[in-house]
């Protein structure tokens, strides 16, 4: 881990400075609800209030006019004034073109680089750096123990277990957990209506994202290296639901990535006495296993008449996606320097392919199904440019700081990196989110810390 701040190597810890790292708890405890409830004006969430309090810690944090705060403005600046520019540029092209508003575009795009990314995270570093690393850990596990217990309940209702909790849940308490994309209550569980699970977010694919994002790059990859959060048991058990979990939310892309990371941590954990041969053997299984699983499955949708099945034509949620995103690059081909932020979901519509309209594809309902694809009709060739420069960096400044890295960070990152790049790809990343800010910097920070500085320090 990386700037965690030092109490607990103090010989004097006093309860003071115990309870001041409880104060940062907040923001936490608020992270993983998407619904309950709608406390302002019917818009603002649990999970909008966590963003505030770390938006309201990195204004602190950029207040102070340290010399490091200092040098965040200006990173902070430089990254939104590219994207800004990028912008005008499409919006000036593409209004040419299409009825679209430049200066709404504009102002969306500058809140979000600012009220939603830029500054919460300069509010989560700051919490990290003055937070002891243990309980930083527990803070980070909490959300993950909400997360898996509602999805434990989701999955009673599925197979209709009842009982109290059960019960309670499906009448009264998914309407505060559960989230919507359209903001509005639920009528029924998603587990009753769909047969598929999410926990407090909106879909199972955000389900899943949040998994293969926030759970395993940290959580698993510290347990596999001996570095536990709530204890060798404990990190077991929620590690082995959140895989369970990934099962029962039926997407095809968590049975990917669930795939990928298998083969992956195989690798980490046995890559000394692992030959070609077994490698291929391992990765053979894991595809097979997982294979079994999905046939069984939809079997078992056939029984519930669910119209979304595996290895079936049927797979509307697959062709949907896979259809927007061709609608993306179609849109980008006609539009090299983009259409400008948030203005796709206007046009995209009509560069879809036939085979990829589907019942849930509309005009006013055709949103691109993909990060990467995403952005690439919002600004075009300047967002290969930044996002290839983003990867680079990434990629350079790990292999530059590769050797201060303890084991698990480095397999850590890796990781991590593998999943950001194949759900931004193939699904819709929640960038904004907080618990996907958190993890990024979490799991990333350690490769953009001046170890340098911190050596001359010490010695």
């Amino acid at each position: 881990m990386h700037n965690f701040s030092s109490y607990e190597q103090s010989p004097h810890k006093s309860i003071f400075s115990i309870s001041k790292d409880w104060i940062f708890f907040i923001p936490f405890f608020l992270l993983p609800f998407c619904a309950f409830p709608n406390v302002f004006l019917n818009k603002i969430q649990l999970q909008d209030l966590s963003r505030i309090c770390f938006f309201f810690l990195g204004i602190l944090s950029l207040s102070t006019l340290r010399k490091d705060a200092v040098n965040k403005l200006k990173n902070v600046l430089f990254i939104a004034l590219l994207f800004l520019t990028s912008n005008w540029l499409s919006v000036s092209i593409a209004s040419l073109k299409f009825e679209i508003n430049g200066i709404i575009s504009s102002v969306k795009l500058s809140l979000m680089i600012f009220v939603f990314i830029l500054v919460p995270l300069c509010g989560i570093q700051f919490v990290i750096s003055r937070v002891s690393e243990k309980n930083f850990n527990k803070f980070y596990m909490f959300s993950v123990v909400i997360v898996v217990a509602v999805c434990i309940v989701q999955i009673m209702l599925i197979f209709g277990i009842k009982n109290i909790i059960s019960d309670y849940y499906s009448s009264t308490l998914f309407k505060y957990l559960e989230g919507s994309w359209s903001g509005t209550t639920l009528v029924k569980s998603n587990a009753l209506t769909e047969f598929r699970i999410k926990g407090t977010f909106y879909e199972p694919a955000v389900l899943s994202t949040f998994f293969t994002m926030y759970v395993f790059p940290y959580i698993l990859c510290r347990y596999i290296n001996g570095q536990y959060l709530l204890g060798k048991v404990y990190d077991f058990i929620i590690i082995l639901l959140s895989f369970g979990c990934l099962i029962f939310s039926f997407s095809t892309t968590s049975y990917i990535l669930a795939t990928i990371d298998l083969i992956i941590i195989f690798y980490f954990s046995f890559r000394n006495k692992l030959t070609i041969k077994r490698i291929i053997l391992i990765a053979i299984l894991i595809t097979v296993s997982v294979n079994v699983v999905t046939t069984y499955y939809e079997t078992y949708y056939r029984i519930v008449n669910r119209v979304l099945l595996f290895k079936s034509n049927k797979d509307i949620s697959s062709s949907t996606r896979i259809g927007s995103i061709a609608g993306a690059i179609n849109l980008f081909k006609d539009n090299p320097l983009g259409v400008g932020f948030a203005n796709e979901k206007y046009i995209v519509y009509d560069y879809t392919p036939k085979w990829g309209m589907t019942k849930e594809v509309t005009r006013e309902r055709s949103n691109i199904q993909s990060t990467y694809f995403r952005y690439l009709a919002d600004f075009g060739i300047p967002w290969i440019i930044l996002s290839v420069a983003g990867i680079l960096n990434v990629f350079l400044s790990y292999h530059h700081k590769k050797k201060y890295l303890f084991k698990w960070q480095r397999e850590a990152i890796l990781l991590w990196v593998s999943n950001f790049l194949i759900n931004s790809t193939f699904g819709f990343v929640e960038y904004h989110s907080q618990w996907f800010l958190l993890s990024a910097v979490t799991v990333l920070g350690p490769i953009y810390k001046n170890y340098k500085k911190e050596i001359l320090i010490n010695g």
